[in-house]
């Protein structure tokens, strides 16, 4: 309890700050505020996930839930503008919303306005006042996908008794690993209440589209072997920019695609690459193929796409401390997968790879030029990686459609359970 009323201790300053300056306020910040546009269905379902990976993940379980109770209503909110901006395209006719400010004045706000029948939180948003005022209202909250990296657990247990009061509240945690439910317990979540299921993001549907159409798409040259790195964090530029160089040494007909993780950063990597001579062209010019040896997606929502035309990939925030992105995105298409060595969010991802031959480990950018070099020198190889890579995701789907229904049987999900 002490704990609890510190943080909201905390956190009451900036609630009166900006419940003053309302009036001067846009429609995203009276969002943050938790003013938002109240549902019309009886039954609703809160999704809340941080930005535009977490929302991929949790798009199977929410897909799910509008196929199975067609008059439920779904609401999402994010933490950011552009995983709002993605769960409009991803589902148009869906409520999008910024998250309410973890205030209690913003949440009960939220609450009294969506009237939730349960709140679905993704990965690793544990915002102690959405929970418990959530809990309290009667509205009960589950976690899925729910992750816990080594680093991020030493930083929470700094404020252990807090965080052990707010994860008694959340009434289910679907945990992607066995590690993850370890580490929740140590932060004291109730071993009965955690499930282990994998993580969501494996759970994608294999794409039908070849690759000519996507090279059409994109305007990417068919007859160039194509290598595309993407979720490139801003300490990797450099280095993957280094690795192209030695690249285009050994197949000097190479094409690149890199996708910063954030676009805003395009512009700097067009910078690297055009120093070494690279001819750099960007996705946001509506780029049309007339020789360049480079195409930077500075746009959203294209990167996954790309992937599929990709002769091998290489998945960003890996090759340094950031904990890697999703593996699986390239795997599902069928393309080899390099990544680096700090795969904290998707190790499991990164074993399963590494032991079915679909994926490599590199140790540093030089180590990532030879496989690249590798693997585009040897077709039989990148066949078979590729294929290998696929397997993986096969083999790992269907944890959405797992969840919903266990989620039925504790009557938390599923028609006429949950109603206001």
């Amino acid at each position: 309890m002490l704990w609890h009323v510190v943080y909201s201790l905390l956190t009451f300053p900036v609630s009166i700050s900006l419940h003053l300056l309302r009036p001067l306020l846009n429609e995203e910040f009276t969002e943050r505020l938790g003013e938002v546009a109240p549902p019309e269905a009886s039954i609703v379902y809160w999704f809340h996930c941080a930005s535009v990976g977490e929302l991929s993940a949790i798009s199977g379980l929410l897909s799910e839930i509008r196929r199975r109770e067609p008059d439920s209503g779904v609401v999402i909110s994010t933490m950011t503008r552009t995983g709002k901006d993605r769960a409009k395209r991803l589902f148009p006719d869906v409520p999008s919303f910024l998250a309410p400010l973890d205030s209690s004045r913003f949440i009960k706000t939220a609450l009294s306005r969506i009237k939730p029948s349960v709140l679905v939180i993704a990965e690793t948003e544990i915002w102690p006042n959405l929970i418990k005022l959530t809990a309290e209202s009667g509205t009960q909250v589950v976690m899925v996908n729910a992750r816990l990296s080594a680093r991020s657990l030493n930083r929470y247990l700094l404020f252990r008794p807090l965080f052990a009061r707010v994860l008694k509240r959340v009434e289910w945690l679907f945990v992607q690993t066995e590690a993850d439910r370890v580490r929740f317990e140590r932060l004291g979540a109730e071993n009965l209440r955690i499930t282990v299921t994998g993580g969501m993001k494996s759970d994608l549907d294999i794409p039908s589209i070849p690759r000519n159409s996507i090279n059409e798409e994109f305007s990417l040259p068919d007859e160039r072997k194509i290598v595309v790195a993407g979720s490139v964090r801003p300490e990797e530029e450099k280095e993957i920019i280094e690795a192209f160089e030695i690249v285009r040494e050994h197949h000097p007909s190479t094409y690149f695609v890199v996708a910063p993780r954030h676009v805003q950063r395009a512009q700097n990597i067009a910078s690297l690459a055009e120093e070494r001579g690279m001819r750099v062209t960007l996705r946001s010019d509506g780029n049309c193929y007339s020789g360049e040896d480079m195409l930077i997606l500075d746009t959203i929502g294209d990167l996954a796409r790309v992937y599929g035309c990709a002769h091998v990939s290489f998945v960003g925030g890996s090759l340094r401390a950031y904990g890697g992105h999703n593996l699986l995105e390239p795997a599902m298409w069928g393309s080899p997968v390099l990544f680096g060595r700090y795969t904290d969010n998707c190790d499991e991802e990164a074993r399963a790879l590494i032991r079915q031959k679909g994926g490599m480990r590199v140790d540093g950018w030089r180590d990532l030029a030879s496989k690249f070099n590798c693997v585009l020198g040897n077709d039989g190889l990148r066949d078979e990686m590729g294929r290998n890579a696929k397997d993986v995701v096969i083999q790992r789907s269907g944890v959405s459609h797992r969840i919903y229904e266990d989620l039925c049987q504790k009557k938390i999900l599923g028609t006429g359970h949950g109603k206001r």
